[in-house]
This record gives C-alpha cells, sequence and structure tokens, in this order.
C-alpha cells in the first residue's frame, strides 16, 4: 500500500505557533543606542542655539554700544539775559535762549516747545493744571533740523506791563513769584528713534541771572 505524499507535504508546510525568544539584553543594548543618538541630537541643538543666543546678545550689545555713539544728544543750554529793566509801569525783559545738538549725527525732526510764565517757587512744568502759575507769558514752538555740533538760539522780548505793581514786588523784592522758561525738545535720529529732552530754568531777580529749577533738566 502506497504512502499518500501529498498529506506529508501538508504537514511540513503547516506554520509554527512558537514566537522568538525575548533577549533583555539585547532590548536595553537597542534602547541605550536610542536614548544616546537622541541625547546627541538635543545636545547639539542645545549648543546651536546658545551659540546663536550669545552671538544675538552680542550682535544686539554691540548695536546698541554703536547707537548710543552715533545718536544725536540735543540740550537747552542756561538762557543768556540780554536786557532786564523794571519800573512800577514798563517791563523791558530780552532774553536767549540756546540749544544745542552735542552728538556725533544731525537730530532730524526737531521741535522745541517752550513756554515762559509767572509763577511761584512751588512751580513744576509738569503738573498741567498750572495751578502754581499766576499768568502765562507767552508760548513758542520751533521745527528745525540740527546738525552735530550746531547751535539754534531763540530770542524772547518782553516789553510794556507783564505783571502788576504787586507782582513786581513779590517778584523783585521778596522773591515770591518767578519767571520760568521751561519746554521740551523731541527730535529723531538716523536711526529713526525718537528722543526727548526736558528743561526748566528760572529767572533770579537779585542776580540777574537764569538758573536751572529743580531737578527738570532731563534728557531721554
Amino acid at each position: 500500500m502506497k504512502k499518500d505524499s501529498s498529506r506529508s507535504k501538508t504537514k511540513q508546510s503547516l506554520p509554527t505557533n512558537k514566537s522568538p525568544k525575548f533577549s533583555w539584553e539585547k532590548f536595553k543594548k537597542a534602547v541605550g543606542n536610542h536614548v544616546k543618538e537622541n541625547l546627541v541630537s538635543y545636545i547639539a541643538i542645545a549648543i546651536a542655539a546658545l551659540t546663536a543666543f550669545y552671538t544675538y546678545g552680542q550682535v544686539s550689545i554691540a548695536e546698541k554700544s554703536m547707537k548710543i555713539s552715533n545718536r544725536p544728544y540735543v540740550i537747552a543750554t542756561k538762557p543768556k539775559i540780554n536786557q532786564l529793566y523794571f519800573s512800577d509801569d514798563n517791563t523791558d525783559l530780552a532774553f536767549t535762549q540756546s540749544f544745542s545738538n552735542l552728538g556725533q549725527t544731525p537730530a532730524y525732526e526737531t521741535v522745541i516747545y517752550s513756554k515762559v510764565v509767572l509763577a511761584d517757587k512751588n512751580f513744576n512744568p509738569g503738573d498741567h493744571s498750572l495751578q502754581n502759575v499766576v499768568r502765562v507769558i507767552d508760548h513758542d514752538s520751533t521745527q528745525i533740523v540740527l546738525g552735530n555740533n550746531q547751535n539754534t538760539s531763540i530770542l524772547h522780548e518782553y516789553e510794556g506791563e507783564i505783571f502788576t505793581f504787586e507782582e513786581m514786588k513779590k517778584t523783585e523784592e521778596r522773591a515770591e513769584l518767578f519767571i520760568y522758561i521751561y519746554g521740551t525738545i523731541t527730535y529723531t535720529d538716523i536711526f529713526e528713534d525718537s528722543h526727548k529732552t526736558e528743561f526748566c530754568y528760572k529767572l533770579n531777580f537779585k542776580k540777574r541771572t537764569f538758573e536751572t529749577h529743580n531737578n527738570f533738566n532731563k534728557a531721554i
């Protein structure tokens, strides 16, 4: 009796259900290599980021230094009295206010705004209520381009009765009232950054000179 060879072949081709043997050592080695490769990548990225950060920081510092060294600096100098005379019925006051650009580059779109007031000793130019102001004598606005190491001047002249006899006594004799000139200078530099200077000077009648009033002179 012959054997059925096809059946034997079918039996040999049946799939096996055996799983490959798990190796914990191989698994740790594979995972370890993967983590190591990722750590190397992360470190490389971190180094690149830090390098970029410090490079940017150095560039930023250099840029700021360059701007500071090459920007304009516009200031208001102490006014110079040209004429100062008071009587019971007449006033003759003239003084020149000068402005200078001490920087290395021009100051563009320079706007000089100034105001002359009669006020008491507690006058604060930042107080827009003007509660310490007796009278606004004058105000002026000028727009120019001020080149580096250049100056400009504004002449203020007043004739007639700018204050009453009693106010004049408070001003000249009792030093209760003063004439102030104050204002702002706004301008733009070559980098298109905006700047502002504030100034305030008080006329000392006894000394016949202008002097700075508190700490209201500052540049931004």
